[in-house]
């Protein structure tokens, strides 16, 4: 049934604009558009602090109001003053942020090492040594992981912070004094009473008076979460200038302290084991329970990307304004750009349909009874993966590694179990033995006859083994040396070692014999059900732990990108005559590669600009999204001409009533696949720019293979009714199509399994081959039938 342009431009124009309703639902509405249909516009819009400051006499105002105007701030002149307009501040953050502004910003100090509080007189109080009333003389010691050197300071402790201010001027008062060219200052915190109940408390810190580095060089600072406790702390990114000064200053203060001061007031103190790379920095936040610490985070990043006012001035007056309610030009405005994306999309789509002029090939539908057999077996694997994910590997501790893994990444329990490696090492071994057999030209010949995939089976398992035993050495050394540094989440023996040495490369057999069984038993390819499963239990876990609106964004684009990925795959396109190619063209191989063409943008991604610096050009990270779309298109015709390119498909084509593929056909096969891929490819980046927690299901190369295992097992449940049998495995699927054609010129129905997910795979897909089914009375016919097809046939390469 030839595809409707019509139809075509129809449905994705109505999925692309229910995507961007529910995109824009979260994401920012554009000023321009929401003004010109008479919605509120700057700070009556997002909500936000409104503060009227009068700056100190001969401060420059202009060069004022062009900092503060850098710093996410509207600015304008009214009498002398200046009025701030602070966008997106909650009401609990105010009065943080308006003390902090006024108190100065960030600032780096050394801390001074000092014991001279222990030589003080003190009283014993209840066997604890006070200099004061209220106020502790406290001892700390710390080890440098990097020098191995010891050190030692100490400070004063109490309740109050009014309390702290009198014992140091009572200390002075008596003849003692801080340590030269250093600054008192403090820190708060939350210490817990005899009775459980939480309290603040505050400590005393001798900083170095000259200020390292200042709130200047901040480019940016977010929320996050401590890496080893989940707790929320603020990201620092420094720019290029800040990150190599601060990789300076924690080079020199090796085995020292170095404080974060905000406002006045310490932040964070931590010790320095090494030199801090990469222009990042953390800033703890005050005890407390979560939420509070929550809210002070946030406080404390908004306070950093806005920098400090200059001291002496006065804040005059201040005064909130909550978020907007949503409204009817909020509506319109999503609906205008609902309607104008979908008609885009449409009109793209429907324009590489009408050139490719595709037909529809559904899946095969068979009379009977519900393979409801195979269906139970197919459910083996997000079973088994259940299972074998909550054995915990031997010696490892699993409370301590559930906390670590799913307070700071949501991770799985199949990320420390003994199913951890997955069956990535057999995926891999599949893949090297797949390039040898095409590189070797007497290999290459042979490669798609069943003797000689039998035969390569035998070294896929070997090398797959071997990669096992590999990586369960690698991750059982690294789980050893992470014990030795005193962490609990190991027990490192031997006996413990070999036992989590040995079960690792057995749960991955595990999982390929589950895999196995699903093929033959099951519905779809077996290690396609794995890897879908994997995906998706995941997900669901994810999930579990607190759905965020970004996960009901990323289930809108998992349905979007799975509409696109079925029509992709259910089109075939040639000429009347000619050997049709299947879509997409260039499989899913140019989602999978595109960082190949963004590796500069990658590796300003993950802090690893510098090595660009030769270069003199550092990209900016913000575009990488883009970036990968755009690589997405550029490599659509190059995977099209390495893997379905005419050539590939004429030498089987003479063989059969059909005329070998056109070059005009291979271009409409490859239109079509750019255009849906750089669709998909856009919706995937647009969500997760749109909020982080879509990735989880929106990720372009995950979600496209997901589908195509879906629709596989869906045409299985349609065709597996009866005494279909395999006959042969294809290894080139755009071999399918020809096979399908001979089979059918002698009368005999088959259908071909897995197919779906061995189009997107391509040649790095060997684990899922294509099953041909027949009815078993035919099975002898049909499998002479290929076999002379392919008999003495001269194969290309990335075949």
């Amino acid at each position: 049934m030839r595809v409707s342009a019509r139809n075509a431009a129809v449905a994705a124009g109505l999925i692309a604009a229910v995507y961007l309703a529910a995109v824009f639902s979260i994401r920012r509405v554009p000023d321009g558009l929401l003004e010109a249909l008479g919605g509120p516009r700057g700070i009556e819009r997002e909500g936000g602090l409104v503060v009227r400051y009068l700056p100190p006499e001969g401060v420059d105002a202009a060069r004022l109001e062009h900092s503060l105007a850098l710093r996410r701030m509207t600015v304008r002149r009214e009498s002398g003053r200046l009025v701030l307009e602070i966008p997106e501040v909650k009401r609990a953050e105010v009065d943080i942020i308006v003390a902090t502004l006024t108190r100065g910003g960030l600032a780096f100090h050394e801390v001074i090492d000092d014991l001279s509080l222990l030589k003080v007189p003190h009283d014993t109080v209840d066997h604890e040594d006070f200099v004061a009333p209220g106020v502790r003389a406290m001892f700390e010691r710390w080890h440098s992981d990097d020098k191995g050197q010891t050190s030692s300071s100490a400070y004063l402790r109490a309740d109050r912070l009014a309390q702290l201010a009198g014992a140091f001027a009572q200390l002075q008062a008596a003849g003692w004094s801080p340590p030269p060219h250093t600054v008192i200052a403090v820190e708060r915190g939350v210490g817990a009473a005899k009775s459980g109940a939480e309290h603040e408390e505050w400590r005393s810190y001798f900083l170095g008076d000259e200020v390292l580095l200042d709130g200047d060089a901040v480019a940016n600072a977010v929320r996050s979460a401590d890496p080893n406790t989940g707790r929320p702390v603020v990201l620092l990114e420094f720019d290029r200038a800040g990150g190599e000064r601060f990789a300076d200053i924690t080079r020199r203060l090796v085995g020292h302290k170095l404080a974060a001061v905000v406002g006045g007031v310490v932040r964070s103190a931590p010790v320095i084991n090494g030199a801090i790379t990469g222009g990042r920095a953390l800033i703890t936040v005050g005890g407390g329970n979560v939420d509070r610490q929550e809210r002070e985070a946030d406080a404390l990043a908004a306070v950093l990307r806005l920098g400090a006012l200059p001291p002496g001035g006065v804040i005059e007056d201040q005064r909130w304004y909550p978020p907007a309610a949503v409204s009817m030009p909020f509506v319109l405005a999503v609906l205008v750009i609902a309607l104008a994306g979908g008609a885009l999309v449409g009109g793209a789509v429907g324009i590489a349909v009408r050139i490719a002029r595709p037909v529809w090939q559904p899946g095969m539908r068979r009379p009977g009874r519900l393979p409801v057999r195979r269906l139970a077996v197919t459910l083996l694997a997000p079973v088994a993966l259940m299972a074998l994910g909550n054995m915990t590997l031997p010696g490892a501790n699993e409370a301590e590694l559930y906390h670590i893994m799913t307070r700071v990444g949501g991770g799985s329990m199949i990320q420390f179990s003994i199913v951890a490696l997955g069956i990535r090492p057999m995926l891999t071994a599949f893949v090297v033995v797949e390039l040898a057999l095409l590189v070797v030209p007497r290999w290459r010949r042979v490669r798609l006859q069943p003797a000689a995939r039998i035969a390569s089976g035998r070294y896929v398992a070997i090398l797959g083994l071997v990669f096992a035993v590999f990586q369960s050495y690698v991750s059982v050394r690294y789980l050893s040396e992470w014990a030795r540094t005193g962490s609990e989440v190991f027990t490192s023996d031997a006996a413990t070692e070999l036992a989590a040495f040995v079960s690792l490369p057995a749960g991955t057999l595990l999982l390929v014999i589950v895999a196995g069984v699903i093929r033959q038993h099951g519905l779809g390819n077996g290690y396609g059900a794995v890897i879908a499963s994997d995906w998706a239990l995941r997900a669901v876990h994810r999930i579990l732990d607190g759905p965020t609106p970004g996960h009901a964004l990323g289930l809108v684009t998992l349905a979007a990108i799975g509409a696109a990925t079925v029509a992709m795959l259910r089109m075939r396109i040639g000429g009347d005559r000619e050997a049709p190619l299947r879509v997409p063209a260039s499989g899913s191989l140019p989602l999978a590669t595109a960082g190949m063409i963004a590796a500069p943008w990658v590796l300003s991604a993950f802090g690893l600009g510098g090595v660009l610096q030769v270069l003199g050009w550092i990209p900016d990270p913000s575009h990488l999204g883009w970036v990968l779309v755009a690589a997405v298109a550029a490599l659509v015709p190059l995977w099209s001409l390495a893997v379905s390119r005419p050539a590939i498909v004429a030498p089987l084509a003479l063989r059969t009533a059909l005329a070998p593929p056109g070059w005009s056909g291979w271009r409409g096969a490859t239109l079509v696949s750019g255009v849906l891929l750089v669709l998909i490819a856009a919706a995937s980046t647009l969500s997760m720019a749109t909020h982080s927690d879509a990735a989880l299901l929106g990720e372009a190369a995950g979600a496209v293979v997901f589908a195509a295992v879906v629709l596989d097992l869906v045409d299985d449940l349609r065709a597996r009714r009866g005494d279909l049998v395999m006959v042969w495995p294809l290894h080139q699927a755009q071999h399918a199509e020809l096979v399908r054609r001979t089979l059918a010129d002698a009368g005999i129905a088959c259908h071909l399994a897995a197919s779906h997910l061995r189009t997107l795979l391509a040649v790095f897909g060997p684990y899922a081959p294509i099953d041909v089914l027949v009815p078993a009375g035919s099975a002898d016919e049909a499998r002479g039938k290929i076999a002379a097809l392919y008999q003495d046939v001269a194969v290309e390469a990335f075949d």
